[in-house]
């Protein structure tokens, strides 16, 4: 629902009182974080949830932090933490996940259940009346709600392909939604990568495609211009890659991963999802190939693509689903007004 990578604070409300400062640092490996320091005073960070995402939801809210050593102000809540403040017709109630002590760098979480009638969700992150330096960095908010959607392809179209379809595609698990740019070239539609007998096509996608958001299955609304019934090597190697450095790939094979426009049948990972028509009056298909990644709480940053061998590749929409998170118990209410 939320990934925050924090490199930059324009979507948070900055608060400070007393000496005490908030504000991004440089990450000790690469990229930015957030950096509290207090000497009594309060450093907060804070932001609104939308009440359509997380009504009548539970909400799982990760991120990582490393503090220094930790002096607790004169209450007992007075220290670096996560928090979340729901207002209902009952009232406010008040989750949060403290810091009270040294540690490196470690996974903070809490859990938040919002009720139906939630008129206010308030995200809040930093240093409350105590004394600390605390960084914060990949915060990221999670429903239990299951999450379908198309990712914006418009900074790596490359093609305008006359017969892929213009408007929404509809498949058993979700809805594709076609992108398309306008650009000082024309209008593009497509991501049309090289190929047999599409030599002056890219070779690579001409710019990562953004995720930014825990996900666990990809699918591609795609086909083959001119290819093979099967081939023993892959025609494109895509890539997805998380936030925490690491990558994993999957290679379509023609045949089995991806078929041809002019296809009349499905394939094992590639199923016929929407029959159109080309320029010429022959008919053209595209199918759905199924990328299931593998478990992991960190974001999938961005999916890039090289072709390899094969067939060219004309890919139409990308859509992406985020499955909810399992069950925690580990919910700590509290009654201060922090953060309010």
């Amino acid at each position: 629902m939320l990934a925050e990578p924090f490199n930059s604070l324009y979507d948070w409300r900055v608060t400070t009182l007393g000496p005490a400062t908030i504000g991004l640092a440089k990450h000790e490996d690469s990229g930015t974080c957030v950096r509290a320091e207090s000497l009594g005073g309060l450093a907060l960070c804070s932001r609104e949830l939308p009440l359509a995402d997380v009504r009548g939801t539970r909400l799982t809210v990760r991120c990582l932090t490393e503090s220094g050593p930790v002096s607790r102000g004169p209450q007992a809540w007075n220290l670096p933490k996560l928090h979340v403040a729901v207002r209902s017709r009952g009232g406010i109630r008040h989750f949060a996940s403290r810091i009270n002590q040294a540690k490196r760098w470690t996974a903070t979480s809490l859990i938040a259940d919002v009720p139906d009638d939630a008129t206010r969700v308030l995200l809040s992150f930093g240093i409350e009346n105590a004394a600390a330096v605390t960084t914060f960095d990949n915060l990221l908010v999670l429903n239990d709600r299951r999450e379908v959607r198309t990712l914006d392809l418009s900074s790596a179209l490359t093609h305008y392909v006359r017969g892929v379809p213009g408007t929404s595609v509809r498949w058993e698990d979700g809805v594709f939604e076609p992108s398309i740019s306008e650009t000082a070239k024309g209008k593009l539609n497509c991501i049309a990568l090289r190929g047999a007998g599409h030599e002056g096509l890219p070779a690579a996608v001409p710019a990562s495609i953004p995720v930014g958001a825990v996900v666990n299955t990809v699918y591609l609304l795609h086909a083959t211009m001119d290819g093979a019934d099967s081939r023993d090597t892959p025609c494109v190697i895509w890539t997805a890659r998380f936030w925490d450095g690491n990558e994993t790939s999957l290679s379509l094979f023609e045949g089995r991963d991806i078929g041809d426009m002019r296809s009349r049948r499905d394939l094992r990972n590639w199923k016929i999802a929407w029959r159109g028509t080309a320029p010429d009056g022959t008919p053209v298909v595209l199918g759905v190939t199924k990328w299931q990644l593998y478990a992991t709480d960190a974001p999938l940053e961005s999916l890039s693509a090289r072709t390899y061998s094969g067939g060219a590749q004309v890919v139409a929409a990308i859509t992406v689903v985020a499955e909810p998170p399992p069950d925690e118990d580990d919910v700590e209410p509290w009654e201060d007004e922090w953060g309010e």
